[in-house]
């Protein structure tokens, strides 16, 4: 019972500490889609942003949709905008973002729990729910430094 007890500690330590590892740096988003019934499906027009975590624990994220009808210009509507930074903190393939500002009462003060599932190691997605419990993709890429 101890070796096993041991065994899933090393794992765990491992695994997290992977992670962890993996998300530092700067992140640029690429896709949001929504999953629907038997698809993603795409949640956000020409969406922008940005996810930085440091070595430290800090990390800030910035998500923009575009405005459906102009795509070069941002949507200021409040459903298309997220604004947060704060820490954060790693358990196995899951990161939680714990937001100290934020743009929106929603976020603000708020522990966000994201699963991560790593692409590749230039590529990493965030799956969240929102708050009708659907699931939403954000697809992230890592910028060259």
């Amino acid at each position: 019972m101890l070796k096993r007890f041991f065994l899933f500690f090393i794992f765990l330590f491992f695994s997290t500490t992977l992670y962890a590892f993996h998300l530092t740096g700067t992140w640029k988003l690429i896709a949001i889609e929504r999953k629907g019934n038997t698809r993603w499906m795409s949640d956000c027009t020409s969406p922008t942003g940005l996810l930085i975590y440091t070595v430290t624990g800090y990390m800030s994220a910035s998500v923009n949709c575009m405005q459906p009808n102009n795509p070069k210009q941002p949507s200021f509507l409040e459903k298309d905008m997220t604004f947060y930074s704060g820490t954060y903190s790693v358990h196995g393939n899951t990161v939680i973002h714990h937001a100290n500002n934020a743009n929106s009462a929603a976020y603000f003060n708020k522990d966000l729990t994201r699963k991560i599932e790593i692409l590749s190691d230039k590529k990493i997605n965030l799956l969240v729910q929102d708050n009708k419990g659907k699931l939403i993709r954000l697809e992230w890429e890592r910028t060259k430094n």
